[in-house]
């Protein structure tokens, strides 16, 4: 019996295309029993309406998150317009592989809003 999804089947169900791209984010949650959660960790891939983490720390399906993507290491006298960086979001996949967890997170409201959006 085969006990992985073939590849195909999840790629038919996405909204949006994910890209892999590793970018390091602070995950803080409360649990059930009212635990806190706040940890550095991993995006594996992103798309707009959300991402897959890797993480130590075991998160539930439906477990509300603040998500955080550090700042650009740039001195503000760059110049760089300042984007959002916190994002509410909820786990709705947990998968055990190997002493981690991969968490499915979908953000509350996708990162694009539409076509009308300028650089």
């Amino acid at each position: 019996m085969q006990s992985s999804t073939p590849k195909g089947d999840f790629s038919e169900r996405r909204e949006w295309p994910r890209i892999s791209l590793p970018i390091p984010v602070y995950i803080r949650a409360q649990t059930e029993g009212d635990q806190a959660v706040s940890e550095l960790t991993t995006a594996v891939n992103i798309s707009a309406g959300g991402f897959l983490i890797a993480t130590r720390r075991y998160l539930a399906s439906g477990v509300p998150l603040s998500v955080e993507v550090p700042p650009a290491p740039f001195p503000s006298s760059t110049g760089l317009a300042s984007s959002e960086r916190i994002f509410s979001a909820k786990s709705v996949r947990v998968v055990s592989v190997e002493g981690y967890y991969l968490v499915g997170i979908r953000f509350d409201a996708p990162l694009a809003s539409g076509a009308d959006e300028t650089s």
